[in-house]
């Protein structure tokens, strides 16, 4: 967990240094930036659709005044996008955000979003390579979402193949309590302690400034299968019978004669036993 008071200060685009590093230390501990990988749990999973008909482009010199239909022009579109809430009880790593030091202009402190993180996957196209990127990335971001009063929460928009957003698409169709598991790779500043000594399952405390690259690594989704079956005390019958419960109306009444199945079973020992008996007396013999 990071201090409130941890005070850093930044070396380059890439290095932040303690501002205020222990007389005894040799050199200032160092948070360096580089691709962290991320797990993201989702709860709360909804499936927003956007239908566009038409744009309107803008007439900044108004030369439409008279005539503003020449304004609007068809643009049939229809998007459809997944979003969700990352469960913080199933979350390992912490992200915290920087935040300039009001007196201080060189000094940033960090501070972890007071909102619930947001993600949101929607069909992407590639990105064209360059000396900077790849041939064939989907574009993914983290940013600080604080633009308006009260709004504060770190947000997640990130690209899918199109054929891979319809085919979790058909899945939250089939099933609407499917899980959804986003793995990450956030260009994030880490500790170099941490870098060094951790392992990769130990949680970590991570921060971004303004705004993250955050390519999609993967997408797992899973369906629970069958029926749960909740038996409680208040359910045993007199005569043996069990039923189950019904909490949500998800399944009907249903019976376990315990009685019967007990005296089944004694019945099959009792022949087990005979059936040992003959052919011990037949080898006897």
């Amino acid at each position: 967990m990071i201090s409130n008071n941890e005070a850093l200060r930044k070396i380059s685009d890439v290095v932040y240094q303690e501002a205020n590093p222990p007389n005894d230390r040799n050199r200032p501990l160092e948070w360096r930036r580089h691709f962290n990988f991320i797990r993201l749990p989702l709860k709360n999973i909804k499936i927003i659709s956007d239908f566009k008909v038409s744009n309107s482009n803008w007439d900044i010199d108004n030369k439409h005044a008279t005539s503003p239909w020449h304004l609007i022009k068809p643009e049939i579109n229809t998007t459809r996008s997944i979003s969700g809430l990352v469960d913080n009880e199933k979350t390992r790593d912490t992200i915290y955000c920087t935040l300039v030091d009001g007196d201080n202009k060189e000094i940033s402190k960090l501070e972890k979003p007071s909102g619930n993180t947001k993600v949101v996957l929607k069909t992407g196209k590639p990105i064209e390579g360059n000396e900077s990127f790849p041939n064939g990335i989907y574009h993914g971001i983290c940013f600080r979402a604080d633009f308006e009063p009260g709004e504060d929460y770190l947000c997640f928009e990130l690209q899918l193949p199109e054929k891979q957003i319809e085919d979790i698409l058909k899945h939250l169709a089939q099933n609407p309590n499917t899980q959804i598991e986003v793995g990450v790779n956030l260009l994030s500043f880490s500790y170099e302690v941490d870098d060094f000594l951790s392992e990769w399952y130990h949680p970590r405390d991570l921060f971004i400034e303004k705004g993250a690259a955050a390519p999609v690594a993967w997408v797992n989704i899973s369906t629970s299968l069958g029926i749960k079956m909740e038996i409680s005390r208040e359910n045993l019958e007199d005569n043996g019978n069990i039923y189950a419960d019904e909490p949500h109306n998800q399944i009907t009444p249903s019976t376990i004669n315990i009685i019967a199945v007990t005296k089944a079973l004694k019945g099959l020992t009792v022949a087990i036993w005979i059936l040992v008996l003959v052919v011990g007396y037949s080898l006897i013999k």
